[in-house]
């Protein structure tokens, strides 16, 4: 499983998100879309703010993706991966 987070600079939703997953140790590429080319990817999904997160579970599977912080989103992600507990060293 790949996830991807679009994001942008402070953005408390963007960093929400982020802090999620790395609480969970999840693993996960941050692109800023104050780089034309990671906006433009962003946009070409149909969302226009920040962050957007795209999660592939394998390849060949249904890509799924959202915009804004969203845990219940996540939590999925996170049971999928077997990683719902929050680490102590992240705590």
């Amino acid at each position: 499983m790949t996830v991807t987070v679009y994001t942008k600079p402070k953005c408390q939703p963007c960093r929400a998100t982020i802090r999620y997953l790395d609480e969970r140790g999840i693993e996960h590429e941050t692109k800023d879309t104050t780089d034309p080319a990671y906006l433009a990817e962003a946009k070409a999904l149909g969302y226009m703010g920040a962050p957007v997160v795209v999660v592939v579970p394998a390849p060949g599977e249904s890509v799924s993706h959202w915009y804004g912080f969203r845990p219940d989103l996540l939590g999925v992600v996170a049971e999928a991966l077997g990683k719902t507990e929050v680490l102590k060293e992240a705590a």
